[in-house]
This record gives structure tokens, C-alpha cells and sequence, in this order.
């Protein structure tokens, strides 16, 4: 296979194993109402199902930011998977409460090395199949595809754990293929050091982007995994319904992750996370003050643009020895953000679950801020 013919191919398999890694990550905000029904859970205790998947996520993601460029990235893709079948299978066999949030911490440690080992054999690709929206995108096509399995499984009145055995199959065939294959390459770095690394993270084309994602994801991740409550609670729709409009969020969203390259190039990075943060706080008002879904529905297309092209515009200023880490370090963020703010939207909402999505228009106000700050940063480099 000559090199053309590879990149083309290893970049496919990405978006297949993107999209095989969201599928399972999806699954988990469409049956938070079930989980809660089958183990007698508030929304409170609940969101520790959330919590321990994003605690996954950030321990994966630090530890993993300083071990990838030693480790190899091919190594770390295999821990990777291992890590998310492992979780997987916790949720097959779940009897009780802890089995799922064992489950979910192993879930989100899968995922999150994924998407950083991912991100980093993406970004060593010759910059001509490189589309971050594109690479996103997949994520959102699982985002579509799991809430409608979701709406089968209770249509049908069938277990969760036979999803779940599907998602560990599926990853599995993806684990056994890179073993016995060399579409991988072991690519290894010089590891980096603490305070090197401490060094990397007061730059400010680092920080303030790190800031923006901490804020973008637990915001985004808690407006989804509470959706359903929200719609079931204040909404009267019925768990079926409530999936379907997840599906129809993530359809939304997906497209707007496929048009991102195109808007980046018309507009620039800065200025459409700009417009897209304020886009975001219009739209939760609107739907938490009409109760119309439209405008969940409509959230799709504002958030999905954010997280690409900053970590474009982002990783485009780092030597490709620090992307690595750079990667660890958002899904990282992203993970701290998830643990305070969407755990914090679950804690509200025990009181009241519409007063929790108040958490994510200030997130995103103090975004739109953080971008203006980068812009004048960024003018002075």
C-alpha cells in the first residue's frame, strides 16, 4: 500500500473507531431515566454515574498526557481499548448500582485515552486529510446512532446490557485488528518531563484554550445527559420521545461538525466561537422559558463548531512533540469540567431540574469573554 493509499486508510479507520467509541459513550445520557427507575436512584446519586465516567476521563487523560509520547501510540490505543471493553462489560454483567459506576469510570478512562491517542495519530497525518470537523463529526455520528438503539431497547422492552454487549464486540474487533495489523505506527517522542510540561501549560495559546474547553464540555455534557429528565420532568415526554430528540440533537449537531472547516475558513476560529457561545445562551433561554425542543434541538448547530476549531486553531501553534500532551490535557480539562459543572446541573436538579441549565448560560458567557481575551493574545504573538 503506498503512503497515499495508507493516510487515507488510517485516517477511515479513525473515524470508524470515533464513531464505535461515541456509540458507547452516547449511550449513557438516553438511559439515565432507566438506570435511575432500575436501581431507585435521585437525580443526585444518579449523576454519580456521569461523575465516575468524567473522574475516567481526567485520570486517563493526565496520566496519560505524560506516558503517550514514551508509551508509543500505537501501544496506547491498544490500553485504550482494553480499558473500554473492560467497562463495558462491567454494565453487561451489572446487578447492582456499583457495577454501573465501575463500569462508567472504566468507560470514560477507555474513551478518553482514545480520543487523545486518536487526536494525536490524526494530527501526524499529512495536513491535507486532516478535518477536525470531519474527525468530530463521527463522534457525533454515534451521538445519533446510540439514542435511537437506546429507543428500540425500551420500545421493545429489551435489556441495556444486550447494547452493551454489541459496543464490547464491536471494540473488540477493533483491538484484535490493530494487534495483528501495522496500520498504527508506534510513533515514540522523548517523554516529557513536569516541569516541562508545567512550562507547555502557562503559555497562553495553551491555558486560556484549556479553560474554554473545560467550560465547552461540562456544558455541553451536562445539557445532554439531563436532557432527558428535563423533557420527562418539566416537558411531560415520554422516555421513547426524549431519545428520539437526542437523536435529532446529535443529527443537528453532526452536520454543523461537517460544515466547521467551511465556516473556520469564512469567518476565522475566534470569531465563530464567539458567535456561537452567544448563539448557545439565546437558545438555552429560549428553551428553558418556551419549553419548545426546538431550541435543544437547535443547541446542536452552535455547540458542535466550538471544540474543532479551537483545537485546530490551537494545536496548529505547538510543535508536534507537545501535541501529545496538549491532547491529554484537553480531554483532561474537558473531564474537570464535566465533574463540576454537568455533576452540579444533577445536584440542582433534585431541587429543580429546569434551574440547572441556568449553569451552562453562564458557562458559556464567561467562554465568549475567554475568547475575546485569546483574540488580543493572539494579535500580539
Amino acid at each position: 500500500m503506498n503512503q497515499t493509499k495508507s493516510q487515507y486508510f488510517l485516517r477511515n479507520f479513525i473515524f470508524l473507531t470515533m464513531f464505535f467509541f461515541s456509540m458507547n459513550a452516547n449511550a449513557l445520557a438516553p438511559l439515565m431515566t432507566s438506570f435511575q427507575q432500575q436501581f431507585n436512584l435521585s437525580l443526585s446519586v444518579s449523576s454519580l454515574i456521569p461523575f465516575l465516567n468524567t473522574a475516567g476521563v481526567i485520570s486517563a487523560n493526565f496520566i496519560g498526557g505524560f506516558l503517550i509520547a514514551h508509551t508509543g501510540l500505537k501501544n496506547f490505543m491498544i490500553i485504550s481499548l482494553s480499558l473500554g471493553i473492560t467497562g463495558t462489560m462491567f454494565f453487561v454483567f451489572a446487578n447492582s448500582f456499583l457495577f454501573l459506576i465501575l463500569g462508567s469510570f472504566f468507560i470514560g478512562a477507555g474513551t478518553g485515552a482514545a480520543f487523545m491517542s486518536m487526536s494525536s495519530i490524526y494530527s501526524h497525518l499529512d495536513e491535507k486529510y486532516q478535518n477536525y470537523g470531519l474527525f468530530h463529526a463521527f463522534f457525533g455520528f454515534g451521538g445519533i446512532i446510540s439514542p435511537l438503539l437506546v429507543s428500540l431497547i425500551i420500545k421493545f422492552e429489551m435489556s441495556y446490557k444486550i447494547l452493551y454487549a454489541v459496543y464490547a464486540f464491536l471494540l473488540f474487533i477493533i483491538l484484535i485488528y490493530i494487534l495483528i495489523s501495522n496500520i498504527i505506527e508506534n510513533r515514540k517522542y522523548d517523554s516529557i518531563k513536569l516541569k516541562e510540561a508545567f512550562k507547555i501549560i502557562t503559555k497562553k495559546i495553551v491555558f486560556i484554550p484549556l479553560l474554554i474547553f473545560m467550560l465547552y464540555a461540562g456544558s455541553e455534557i451536562g445539557i445532554v445527559t439531563w436532557s432527558g429528565n428535563l423533557f420527562i420532568q418539566e416537558f411531560h415526554y415520554s422516555k421513547e420521545f426524549s431519545s428520539l430528540l437526542l437523536s435529532a440533537f446529535w443529527i443537528i449537531y453532526t452536520i454543523g461538525r461537517i460544515l466547521t472547516d467551511f465556516v473556520d475558513k469564512k469567518l476565522g476560529a475566534l470569531k465563530t466561537i464567539s458567535i456561537a457561545s452567544l448563539s448557545v445562551i439565546f437558545s438555552i433561554i429560549m428553551l428553558i422559558t418556551t419549553k419548545n425542543f426546538i431550541f435543544f434541538i437547535l443547541l446542536g448547530i452552535f455547540l458542535s463548531t466550538i471544540f474543532p476549531i479551537l483545537q485546530k486553531y490551537s494545536s496548529r501553534m505547538l510543535p508536534k512533540r507537545e501535541v501529545g500532551l496538549f491532547s491529554g490535557l484537553i480531554f483532561g480539562s474537558t473531564g474537570i469540567g464535566t465533574m463540576i459543572l454537568s455533576t452540579s446541573m444533577g445536584v440542582i436538579g433534585d431541587f429543580k431540574i429546569i434551574l440547572s441549565y441556568f449553569i451552562p448560560v453562564i458557562a458559556f458567557f464567561i467562554i465568549f469573554i475567554l475568547t475575546r481575551w485569546l483574540t488580543k493574545e493572539t494579535k500580539k504573538m
